[in-house]
């Protein structure tokens, strides 16, 4: 992951969240209240104001929404930031104090060499068409063929 993408990608959605603000509540800045239209007008202002302040407070929701996922985003860069500086400040220390790695000399018996154990027969090791403990068995389609039974007869008797 790259912090720097990720806090830049967070800062556009945050600024998202701004243009929403900025943009859209600015233009649903009206009023649609029953004094707003004539004598035949006015039963419909009162739906019409009620849907407007669903829609600001819509708008509203997803700018805070888009605020809220602009931070965490730019909160994820930050602690994926301090992570990699901690891991290699880390490696830093260890890589100064770490002592050469000792000589490897064997103080070990050498093993005496045993024969290997025999094969053990596997369907690996097998000829085709046999298992480990029986004979081959013939290919197939070869030998006699069973005869058929008769047919049914039909509903006129005939076969």
């Amino acid at each position: 992951m790259d912090p720097d993408r990720v806090e830049s990608l967070g800062g556009r959605i945050t600024n998202r969240g701004s243009d929403l603000r900025g943009g859209v509540l600015g233009k649903l800045n009206i009023s649609a209240g029953p004094a707003s239209a004539g004598v035949f007008g006015q039963a419909a202002m009162g739906p019409a104001d009620a849907a407007i302040a669903r829609a600001r407070s819509t708008v509203e929701g997803a700018a805070t929404a888009a605020e809220d996922a602009g931070g965490k985003a730019k909160a994820s860069a930050q602690a994926a930031r301090g992570t990699d500086q901690s891991a290699s400040s880390t490696m830093d220390r260890l890589g100064r104090n770490t002592p050469p790695p000792p000589e490897t000399r064997s103080t070990a018996k050498p093993s005496t060499p045993t024969s290997p154990a025999p094969p053990t027969p596997s369907r690996t090791n097998a000829p085709r068409g046999t298992t480990p403990t029986s004979t081959p068995n013939p290919p197939r389609g070869t030998g006699p063929t069973p005869p058929r039974p008769p047919a049914p007869p039909d509903s006129t008797g005939h076969p």
